[in-house]
């Protein structure tokens, strides 16, 4: 039996119900499923799977707590969240990615992770088995591997997630043995199921539910001005930066320059994390889009706004 923190067990199927719509001017909180890593020993079949298996965590969740929630009925939208799968990590509540394994020291029997600081949940599905690590005249020695001929299964990964988001709720650690939050990984059935005891923790910490209301936003509130062009070199280094016909510092360049003539506003905000040291391929793509009109300001001024939060800018 292997011997992991982040407790395993089997999914949990809670029907799904309907409930009313909310306001216009409410917005969910979002969560973001990333698009799967290039693993070949990973079918596509499977990452679908896992894929699922994520939205299906956090739909149990939702309707647990609806259930339990002394809202009435016409106001449980205020605990829904809007899901999404996307290449692009930008304006995401919570950030959800798989990776073949964690590379930190002393995380050789983690299978999830969830880090505070970037509302960012690691998924490793290469789960840690015993193996032989080496020998000597005398002795076989035994450690943790992990590799592609042991992948975790759906529910594995589906348990796993819906552990990690519930730390993403705020919860922490706890010792009851029942509470999908133990630490500790037991093959038992009721492993890896959401209690009501974890539901009712969650529901006193958001007496209001989740939803927050939001102003809208337009173009406008981005590039300040409907007369202030955008010079078409601009657009022409964006698309030539798409397909690596100029580097970086010419690309950035046109950019700063609709900074510095006021014609682009861009929050500034310090780099919350350390995850990303180039910049991602997603950011190119969205500017060979945005270059050929097939994207709106607002999603080109979301990539240059995460290159300026992690520091790449």
């Amino acid at each position: 039996m292997k011997s992991v923190i982040i407790p395993l067990a089997f999914f949990l199927i809670v029907p799904s119900i309907v409930y009313a719509e909310p306001p216009e001017n409410y917005s969910p909180p979002l969560i973001c499923i990333q698009e799967f890593p290039d693993d070949d020993s990973v079918s596509d079949i499977k990452k679908k799977m896992y894929a699922k298996e994520i939205r299906a965590g956090i739909t149990e969740w939702v309707n647990m707590i609806k259930e339990q929630s002394t809202f009435p009925r016409s106001e449980n939208w205020k605990w829904d969240f809007d899901i999404q799968n996307v290449v692009s990590p930008s304006n995401c509540s919570v950030n959800v990615q798989f990776l073949s394994e964690p590379t930190a020291d002393n995380s050789e029997r983690v299978l999830g992770q969830y880090f505070p600081d970037t509302n960012l949940i690691n998924l490793y599905y290469y789960t840690p088995y015993k193996c032989e690590t080496h020998r000597d005249s005398s002795y076989i020695y035994y450690g943790t591997c992990r590799s592609s001929i042991d992948l975790a299964t759906t529910d594995e990964l589906g348990s796993i997630f819906k552990h990690e988001f519930g730390h993403a709720l705020g919860l922490q650690h706890d010792k009851s043995e029942t509470s999908l939050m133990n630490a500790i990984y037991q093959q038992v059935p009721y492993k890896g199921r959401i209690t009501p005891y974890d539901v009712d923790k969650v529901i006193d910490m958001y007496p209001n539910g989740f939803f927050s209301e939001v102003q809208s936003q337009t173009n406008s509130d981005y590039f300040q001005e409907s007369n202030l062009q955008i010079p078409q070199w601009v657009r022409n280094n964006a698309l030539w930066w798409s397909e690596d016909q100029i580097d970086d510092t010419t690309f950035v360049t046109g950019i700063k320059y609709l900074i510095d003539h006021d014609i682009l506003n861009i929050t500034q905000t310090v780099k919350t994390s350390s995850y990303v040291t180039e910049i991602p391929a997603w950011i190119k793509t969205n500017a060979g889009w945005w270059a050929e009109g097939e994207i709106n300001d607002e999603l080109f001024v979301s990539g240059i706004q995460y290159l300026i939060q992690e520091g790449l800018m």
